[in-house]
């Protein structure tokens, strides 16, 4: 009998652990920008740039916006402000640390960082890119469907 437990343990270990789990980013509810180097006066010339739920933007431009503290308990910026022109971001997310390259923002747009990741076990992937909601155009990376990963 106890041999027969310890098989159906280990049988549901094996599963729980092989279920592939995916998972889209989504709109937050509500945004708090943090303005960096803007001119509110000007409002034809600034970005803003939102992240999906599950991500969190803490560099721009090789300088860090949110302390390490900060970032670990309560998490980063859930979109910011930005001049137009070429900028770079670091978020974090469920797999790490996403490098968004440098990119030539276009004042009055704003721009929506969006992802769907894959976690089956241990390994985690993800997939993410840059929308200009103005032009409903992908300005980095390519748009991913969960349908897609599943393939």
């Amino acid at each position: 009998m106890k041999n027969i437990k310890m098989l159906l343990v280990t049988c549901m270990l094996v599963i729980v652990s092989g279920c592939t789990s995916y998972k889209s980013g989504e709109v937050r509810s509500s945004y708090t920008p943090l303005a960096i180097n803007v001119n509110e006066s000007n409002k034809e010339k600034i970005v803003t740039i939102k992240a999906a739920d599950g991500l969190d933007i803490w560099k721009v431009d090789n300088k860090r916006q949110v302390n390490f503290i900060k970032l670990m308990f309560t998490g980063g910026l859930d979109s910011i402000l930005l001049p137009e022109g070429k900028h770079s971001m670091m978020a974090t997310s469920i797999t790490g640390d996403l490098r968004i390259p440098l990119y030539n923002y276009v004042g009055g747009h704003e721009y929506f960082i969006d992802y769907v990741s894959k976690k089956s076990g241990d390994a985690k992937s993800i997939y993410y890119w840059v929308k200009d909601v103005t032009t409903d155009k992908v300005v980095l990376g390519r748009e991913k469907t969960i349908a897609e990963l599943k393939n």
